[in-house]
């Protein structure tokens, strides 16, 4: 046993979970891109155009944002992190956790959290 507590026997059981998560949210993932309609949300903008207190022109459509893309893509992060953790970058992810700590994890949460926190912002 080692002192966080993560035994080799956990370690296993943590990768075949790893695995059937990557599995599990790769498959999601596709079925969000075959599934989701083409509904997309406008993020538009307009730029004041005269001094203070003027009206606002008309806004206009920067670039629509495909919700059922950005979702899909929440899901591949995850698969992605559930795969290296238990693939090609295991003995990294398994001394991390020995260390009490799990970087994997806090990476993919910045890039899915961001994904997540933008679309409930649009």
């Amino acid at each position: 046993m080692v002192a966080s507590g993560v035994d080799e026997a956990r370690l296993i059981d943590m990768r075949r979970w790893n695995l059937g998560l990557t599995v599990l949210h790769a498959a999601q993932a596709l079925a969000v891109l075959v599934l989701a309609s083409d509904f997309a949300i406008d993020l538009s903008t307009a730029y004041p155009e005269g001094p203070p207190g003027s009206r606002l022109p008309q806004p206009s459509n920067i670039f629509d944002v495909p919700v059922g893309v950005a979702v899909a893509a929440f899901l591949a992060l995850a698969a992605l992190d559930h795969g290296l953790s238990s693939t090609v970058l295991r003995a990294r992810y398994e001394g991390d956790l020995k260390r009490g700590i799990n970087r994997f994890r806090w990476v993919e949460y910045t890039l899915s959290a961001t994904i997540m926190i933008l679309l409930i912002a649009f």
